[in-house]
């Protein structure tokens, strides 16, 4: 007898894991592919192409040489990849399908996971609700597809990292309903996962809804079976609070590797400096956006170019569960309230989350944005909905068993009725999803256009960037002619020759520009004036400032890609044809100014407290572009190991140049300051002739060290230390989780009562 009901629960479980790998194929059959790449667009790019997929492609490279690309040469004049988090480095899935893998199909694989572990979680921690399997399985479909998730694929750092919202909350439950805070290892799991997936927003939101929780079943452990001298319920509280405690601190120690750096960089990053309420909420939920959990598409659909994007943003507004989903979890409510207090604390977070997500609209958002540590950090509330979507499915889930119990004795109207109510919300999900998920041809998208043909036979890659202006109106042009990203990809195949930021990435072509508004705070002074510094007047012909030419020229750019016509002194025509984009077309101009990559001063000019400069100011110093030829400013004097005089600057020669190593050859018969145009970051350190030296930040942005009279071989090493000792305290987070586990898994708490 024991045998047969093993069997059958393997039965079971199969069919059930059988189910869940249909639905995610059902979902995502487009993806199971290395010929086609997931693509989504936004306002002026799109995250995929310009920010996700060219970093997981530097990943996949650097892994087949037996490399981690903590640093991206090709981005911003250098740009710290694995401090800046997104790109998930060390998430343990992404190392292994972009080292096995192709690329695209890589990346692909890590959506179409996600979303099938985001169903598997939400249906296990269901079940931890003693849900029926069909009504546990409910739960986990409109989690999984939900619109907020199918939404955010294009943000592949949050994708990955949602599925281990539900695991995380499933180990606290259980813990508390076991009295065994071993289970508390799935929360410290998932909270790492999270982290290392590169979303911190997503941890942070799973974070409050963990202590909400922990404060709602804890209350609720104090008041059962309360009794002076009750020694088993002091033990289980007290062992509780400390279990959780203990949970987040192993959590932070095995997600070390990826916050230690993130630590470690974040006073050179922008959002160093506390943002105003209204730039974290960027463009904030409206509470006409509310309608969307009803009907998602009536106010249009941006995947086809028809929704008014200047004023919403749909993709963070959207949360849409599905309709069944919404009246079941009202079921529940109305029938399950006063009885069943899982429904209680679900409709709570339900509402908290909520509230928090429509930003400026309520008060709570800004109450938070005071008083709540971390809150401020992240932008657009609206993803908040995450914990508001998670629990209208448990609700839902909630609501359907109460439905299914009302035909109970009858088992086939039973099993009708949960396969009538799963049939329409798999046909109201997939109408939304296959309405949103679009694929674009990844050998057009990477293979090698005009602009990349131009720049490869003309630019000294070693000494030289290039750089692109105004590529972002070409986006809207192309997404209006093309009618969203459903539509026609022949504008999009276009759109690519203009090599957008971190576009170049994929042909290793080094670049000035970094995409994204998150970046080292220093260099993005410079972003900031030269990105969007073109100012149109007669149709595309558009002017430059000569300070902006001053910042391109510390830049060592030396080639501009544009939409725009200039006529700026030093800017000569190189190519010029037209794009099949409305009347556009694609120029690249030489900037015969631009400085080597390397190159050796005699002369500086002191900027105290350089970090403070208005951009006015900053402006000035590069203005007119001839300042920059002959002098570097610093922000302190140099070791005096040369003679200060206005003299020719000395060429030197960039000679070996990869993610983590530069060496450059450098003749000064005076002396003076070798300036390498990349990135300032503090943990990359000078060698001159083997020995190390202080590095200077030079222009504001970048690399100098100083030099005695002769020929130098210099050498600019990344070590990057606070991954090196995350490493060492994730060893250790390791050893002492497993140390605990075999505690509680050898002596559990006592068992009382439920709450």
């Amino acid at each position: 007898m024991a045998r047969k009901i093993r069997s059958g629960k393997l039965l079971t479980y199969c069919m059930i894991l059988f189910s869940m790998l249909v639905v995610t194929f059902a979902f995502t059959h487009s993806l199971w592919s290395s010929k086609r790449l997931l693509f989504m667009g936004d306002l002026t790019t799109s995250d995929i192409t310009e920010l996700n997929y060219p970093a997981h492609h530097l990943l996949a490279e650097s892994l087949k040489e037996g490399d981690i690309p903590y640093w991206n040469q090709y981005i911003g004049c250098g740009f710290p990849q694995h401090a800046e988090g997104q790109a998930g480095l060390l998430y343990p899935l992404n190392l292994a399908l972009f080292r096995f893998l192709d690329t695209t199909l890589a990346f692909n694989l890590s959506v179409i996971i996600s979303l099938f572990l985001s169903l598997a979680f939400a249906y296990l921690l269901a079940r931890q609700y003693h849900l029926s399997a069909p009504s546990a399985f409910y739960c986990a479909i409109s989690f999984a597809f939900s619109g907020f998730v199918i939404s955010k694929l294009k943000f592949t750092y949050m994708v990955n990292s949602i599925p281990w919202v539900p695991l995380a909350v499933y180990g606290l439950e259980r813990s508390f309903r076991q009295r065994n805070p071993k289970f508390l290892i799935l929360t410290t799991l998932a909270l790492a996962m999270q982290i290392l997936a590169g979303g911190p927003q997503v941890f942070f939101i799973n974070m409050l809804a963990l202590l909400i929780i922990f404060c709602w079943r804890f209350i609720g452990l104090l008041k059962s079976d309360y009794r002076p001298g009750n020694r088993a319920w002091k033990r289980a509280a007290v062992g509780m609070l400390a279990g959780f405690l203990v949970s987040i601190l192993l959590g932070l120690a095995l997600f070390a590797p990826q916050l230690l750096p993130q630590t470690a960089g974040f006073p050179y990053f922008n959002r160093a400096e506390k943002m105003d309420f209204q730039s974290v909420q960027a463009i904030p939920m409206r509470p006409i956006a509310l309608s969307l959990f009803f009907s998602p598409y009536q106010h249009g659909n941006p995947a086809r170019g028809s929704y008014p994007l200047k004023n919403q943003l749909f993709w963070e507004d959207i949360a849409y569960p599905g309709l069944l989903t919404v009246v079941l979890a009202l079921v529940a409510i109305v029938f399950l309230l006063k009885k069943d207090r899982d429904v209680g604390m679900w409709l709570a977070l339900a509402l908290f989350f909520l509230l928090v997500a429509l930003g400026g609209s309520t008060p709570l958002a800004e109450f938070m944005y005071k008083y709540v540590p971390g809150f401020s950090l992240f932008r657009f509330f609206q993803r908040y909905l995450l914990i508001t979507v998670l629990a209208l499915s448990l609700l839902s889930a909630k609501g359907m068993e109460r439905v299914l119990a009302a035909f109970r004795p009858h088992r086939t109207q039973v099993l009708a009725l949960a396969g009538f109510m799963l049939a329409i919300l798999l046909l109201d999900l997939a109408f939304f999803a296959f309405n949103f998920i679009s694929t674009i041809d990844a050998g057009r998208m990477e293979g090698e256009n005009r602009s990349v043909a131009f720049l490869r036979e003309n630019m000294d890659p070693a000494n030289y960037r290039y750089c692109t202006l105004g590529e972002y109106k070409v986006w809207e042009a192309a997404y209006r002619q093309a009618g969203g990203w459903m539509g026609d990809k022949e504008p999009y195949y276009e759109y690519f020759s203009f090599l957008s930021p971190n576009f170049n990435t994929l042909y290793a072509l080094p670049g000035a520009h970094q995409y994204g508004a998150y970046g080292l705070y220093y260099f993005k002074t410079f972003q900031n004036q030269t990105y969007f510094s073109a100012v149109p007047e007669n149709g595309w012909k558009a002017d430059l400032p000569d300070g902006i030419l001053g910042y391109l020229a510390a830049q060592s750019v030396r080639y501009i890609v544009t939409p725009y016509f200039l006529d700026e002194e030093g800017l000569e025509l190189k190519a010029s044809w037209k794009t099949g984009i409305d009347d556009i077309f694609l120029n690249i101009y030489e900037y015969g100014e631009a400085l080597p990559r390397a190159r050796v001063f005699t002369d500086y000019e002191i900027v105290e407290d350089a970090d403070n400069l208005t951009l006015s100011q900053s402006y000035d110093l590069f203005t007119p572009p001839s300042r920059v030829q002959n002098r570097v400013i610093l922000e302190k004097d140099p070791a005096p190991l040369f003679s200060r005089d206005a003299g020719e600057p000395v060429e030197a020669t960039v000679v070996y140049s990869s993610n983590h190593r530069v060496e450059v050859d450098a003749y000064a018969p005076r002396g003076g300051i070798l300036v390498l145009n990349d990135t300032y970051y503090p943990e990359w350190h000078v060698f001159v002739d083997g020995v190390e030296r202080e590095m200077m930040k030079a222009n504001l942005a970048y690399r100098a060290v100083v030099l005695e009279p002769g020929r130098h071989r210099v050498e600019f090493v990344y070590k990057p230390s606070s991954t090196y000792y995350g490493v060492a305290v994730c060893a250790a987070g390791m050893l002492l989780a497993l140390l605990v586990f075999i505690r509680y898994q050898r002596i559990p708490l006592p068992c009382i009562s439920e709450p």
